[in-house]
């Protein structure tokens, strides 16, 4: 039987002692033990301005 678990990882924005969710950290446990993990930004943090961290599409690379 595969599991699989979530969580939804929050960041401080730079300058400030905000919070804002920026990913989704999925978990899945395979029936031999073996772990795969997913972390995905989500579009609205990749849309903030003062996110740390940009996507660019073009490339795939996610950048400063």
């Amino acid at each position: 039987m595969i599991s699989e678990r979530e969580a939804y990882v929050y960041i401080q924005l730079p300058g400030s002692l905000q919070t804002v969710p920026a990913a989704l950290l999925r978990v899945q446990t395979l029936p031999d033990g073996v772990r795969i993990g997913r972390f995905r930004y989500g579009d609205r943090y990749l849309a903030r301005p003062e996110a740390p961290h940009r996507w660019s599409a073009s490339n795939g690379v996610i950048s400063r």
